[in-house]
């Protein structure tokens, strides 16, 4: 079973370069085709995400800096 871990300690993994935005999404993407998550996710933006994973990715490496929610994965509660 996989190691769950909140935002703010996936935030310092992508800051200090332990663990790479696209690699983190690539594990919130594999917990999203899990059996037990089939009825929780109405819509996903994988491709999106990943380019987006990426980019904050090339921008860490050449040392910019970055907003505090960047590379995180997150989902929303539609509540309608």
């Amino acid at each position: 079973m996989p190691q769950l871990i909140d935002l703010t300690h996936q935030r310092a993994e992508i800051a200090s370069g332990r663990a790479t935005a696209a690699s983190l999404l690539a594990a919130s993407t594999r917990a999203e085709a899990n059996a037990a998550s089939r009825h929780s996710i109405v819509r996903s933006f994988g491709a999106t995400a990943m380019a987006a994973a990426q980019s904050v990715d090339l921008q860490r490496a050449a040392g910019a800096p970055l907003p505090p929610l960047a590379g995180l994965a997150v989902s929303v509660k539609d509540l309608f």
